[in-house]
């Protein structure tokens, strides 16, 4: 049975046992599939003998292999509060304040859209219960990436070259996300994905739930609290690692963003 919603094209929308999917016509077998054999696309995805399981501020992820002729595979990830409502709610939402997966479809489709790259979603489920809900999103798989933390920080930190190349990357891509109309209230270096498949990588954006499209490019103070969020992450990071950027690593940053990080409010980081 198909139930009728809202969803950009060309997502199609099916009920499956007791979900609502909505899913790419190239994901829509697989996606059925999963929903078949284990109930719900995370379950599949956890249970999965080729999954590997990835880490991110919402925690576990799986990337996941899926029969879609020239895919590297999806992410899938359950949705799971971040607030002081997981005491009460644990990992369901309520269902007259709208489906989250559909309203973070949309703004991904329409960031897509003005040219802000950022992973294709591929399918998502909705399990009501009552007046509650529970789901799962899986998105296109970036091969050969890495966030702009692992890049810079840690055990995965890669040489200076490429910390440089990343840098005027991210720079670029914040530039680009505010001029094209996207408000990213969660702008952290985990939210900036970079595919290393070229050089320099080619950046994208991350975590799109909270965020809004509008009409045109973004005011100063916008811009400013976007960078202040982006900056706030980057400073806890140096703390934990007990490593700030040099000052080679601030400039590429606002060479990447244009040069003009200090007009917009923040500066570069520091």
């Amino acid at each position: 049975m198909t139930q009728t919603f809202d969803v950009p094209a060309p997502y199609r929308v099916l009920t499956v046992g007791d979900a609502l999917l909505v899913a790419t016509p190239e994901a829509v077998e697989p996606a059925r599939r999963a929903l078949a054999e284990a109930g719900s696309l995370f379950a599949f995805a956890g249970g999965h003998p080729e999954s590997r399981v990835l880490w991110s501020r919402r925690g576990r992820a799986w990337h996941v292999p899926v029969p879609e002729p020239g895919g590297a595979g999806w992410v899938v990830r359950h949705y799971r509060r971040g607030s002081t409502l997981t005491r009460w709610l644990g990992d369901r939402y309520l269902r007259p304040g709208g489906y989250r997966p559909l309203r973070e479809l949309r703004v991904s489709t329409a960031a897509r859209e003005r040219g802000v790259p950022t992973p294709r979603i591929a399918a998502l489920a909705i399990h009501p219960e009552g007046a509650f809900y529970r789901a799962d999103l899986a998105t296109e798989f970036v091969p050969a990436s890495a966030n702009l933390a692992q890049v810079l920080f840690g055990a995965e930190a890669r040489g200076e070259d490429d910390r440089l190349l990343a840098l005027a990357a991210a720079g670029g891509l914040i530039r680009a996300v505010q001029d094209r109309g996207v408000v990213h209230v969660d702008l952290t270096l985990q939210n900036v994905l970079l595919e290393w498949t070229t050089r320099p990588p080619r950046p994208h954006l991350l975590d799109l739930d909270d965020c809004r499209i509008l009409r045109g490019p973004l005011s100063a103070w916008r811009r400013q609290a976007m960078l202040r969020r982006f900056l706030r992450s980057l400073r806890g990071w140096e703390e934990r690692e007990g490593r700030t950027l040099t000052p080679r690593e601030r400039e590429a940053f606002d060479d990447g963003y244009g040069g003009r990080g200090a007009e917009a409010g923040a500066g570069a980081p520091r």
